[in-house]
């Protein structure tokens, strides 16, 4: 990912399920989660 994505405090990570999608908190920064899900 060569984007940056800044969010404010209230940062929610976006989990695609087979029937829609959940907004749940990011405790860890938008970086962060592309890293892992790399």
């Amino acid at each position: 990912m060569t984007q940056e994505f800044r969010f404010s405090v209230k940062e929610v990570s976006v989990i695609p399920l087979g029937k829609g999608i959940v907004l749940q908190p990011l405790p860890n920064s938008w970086k962060d989660v592309f890293q892992e899900m790399a």
